[in-house]
């Protein structure tokens, strides 16, 4: 991944508005009361969380946003970062991780993991120079079962995250790690 590129890229951005995946996640995360938002980009879902009153940590390798009341943000790679037993948020983050490295981000949850990314079939229309691998959905949630896990949702659709002219194949997960 190029920190350059993603801190440049992440400025462009308000950080009003959450993304849709952020209120969808929401209900999953009342009883936890916390979440551990890996990716967080500009912050804006981060944000979401503490207005909303769950208690937020994001942490993005490139990216370091203002901190605004409960949120706390940390420049660091999700490979140095232990995520003890927080739930964990990860939209449009692991189709910009390696193969080997999504196997290790999932081996760190050891809670909740709720995940969205461009899946496998995928054809961007905007942001075409991003650095992207497609995961294939479908693998993804027989690998989380293999690993342990219980899946709560599965989706795999578009009209998920639109933006502008661009409707794209997304697969969202939410799964609860089997104790």
């Amino acid at each position: 991944m190029n920190r350059k590129y993603w801190t440049k890229f992440y400025k462009n951005f308000d950080v009003k508005k959450p993304s849709s995946f952020a209120p969808f996640c929401l209900y999953y995360l009342k009883k936890y009361g916390c979440v551990l938002d890996v990716g967080c980009g500009n912050g804006r879902d981060t944000y979401f969380f503490s207005k909303n009153k769950i208690d937020s940590i994001g942490i993005d390798f490139a990216n370091l946003p203002k901190k605004k009341p409960k949120a706390k943000f940390l420049q660091k790679d999700f490979k140095d970062f232990d995520f003890g037993f927080m739930p964990v948020y990860a939209r449009f983050f692991i189709h910009t991780i390696s193969y080997t490295e999504m196997l290790d981000f999932f081996v760190k949850c050891q809670s909740l993991v709720m995940v969205e990314f461009r899946n496998l079939g995928d054809k961007p229309v905007i942001y075409q120079k991003h650095e992207r691998r497609f995961v294939d959905g479908l693998e993804t949630m027989e690998l989380l079962k293999t690993m342990g896990f219980e899946i709560i949702h599965f989706q795999l659709s578009q009209g998920l995250a639109k933006y502008k002219n661009e409707d794209p194949l997304i697969c969202r997960i939410i799964a609860r790690r089997k104790k």
